[in-house]
């Protein structure tokens, strides 16, 4: 394996809080939390209700039916570093923490008290005014963008899709005859190759 195409250490571990996050009963969003310290995983958490509760009660609806997270729901990232507690070890003291979303203010706090000293995360959740506190805490907040497929795995992935012909042919029908019933199927079309070049 060249260089080129190993990934980093810091995209392992995400990748690994992402498969966590797929453990989580939420339909809203699936996040998941790893903490690790000398290259060990210490502990993982994903979105999900307190210990012996049901998870399936981690979203319920109102008496308008719109849908929301149960108060005793508990975010990734507490879920992980209340699991360093209860279990013992050698503590987050030093360690990172990987989460598919930067933390909320609560969560904020648990991670500065825990003595974690870098938090990575892929996205920014919803709430993130409070993130400029990591530097004043002198904890190291990292953005890791999702890598992106090279140009040669995307022209295998198109070569092989049985979209990409579709799609070349809506595209000439659309320049030869300036069809918007075209402009629609190439739209269509592509969506359906981000989802193929998503697996």
């Amino acid at each position: 394996m060249s260089e080129s195409t190993r990934i980093s250490v810091d995209e392992m571990y995400m990748r690994m809080a992402e498969v966590v996050a797929q453990r989580s009963y939420a339909t809203r969003a699936k996040v998941g939390a790893i903490v690790v310290k000398d290259f060990r995983v210490l502990a993982e958490g994903y979105n999900g209700m307190i210990s012996g509760f049901p998870n399936d009660e981690l979203e319920i609806r109102d008496s308008s039916g719109a849908l929301y997270t149960n108060p005793l729901g508990l975010h990734a990232e507490s879920n992980a570093i209340t699991k360093i507690a209860k279990y013992g070890g050698t503590g987050a003291w030093g360690g990172t923490m990987y989460c598919g979303y930067s933390c909320c203010k609560s969560c904020m706090k648990l991670i500065f008290q825990s003595g974690i000293k870098r938090f990575v995360y892929r996205e920014l959740y919803r709430v993130h005014d409070h993130l400029d506190e990591f530097d004043r805490a002198k904890v190291e907040l990292v953005c890791l963008p999702a890598v992106r497929p090279s140009y040669e795995e995307i022209e295998a992935k198109l070569k092989a899709s049985q979209f990409s012909v579709k799609l070349v042919e809506a595209q000439r029908d659309c320049a030869e005859e300036q069809r918007n019933d075209g402009l629609v199927e190439i739209q269509r079309l592509s969506l359906l190759l981000l989802n193929t070049l998503g697996d």
